[in-house]
């Protein structure tokens, strides 16, 4: 995805386990753009905290996430390659 916003504070971020990007731009997963908002969307919806008014609730709020950059909105640059051994270690 475009990554996530790791300061997001609706979302359940691991704070041991740093993002990571296969862009080849860095930003340890983080959106690099005003565009690449898509993966914290999708996070909102998987882990987005409950009762801390500061948005909606996902479906798993207790759950955390990491950010895995692998495409930039404006080019669609990034890899597959590498991204699953990294995710499964």
């Amino acid at each position: 995805d475009t990554g996530m916003q790791t300061n997001h504070p609706d979302l359940n971020v691991d704070p041991n386990l740093p993002g990571t990007s296969f862009t080849g731009a860095g930003a340890n997963g983080n959106p690099e753009t005003f565009w690449d908002n898509h993966g914290t969307c999708v996070a909102s919806c998987t882990s987005a905290k409950i009762n801390n008014s500061a948005g909606v609730v996902g479906i798993a709020p207790g759950c955390r996430v990491v950010s895995v950059k692998i495409g930039r909105a404006d080019s669609g640059n990034g890899s597959f390659v590498n991204q699953p051994d990294w995710t499964v270690s």
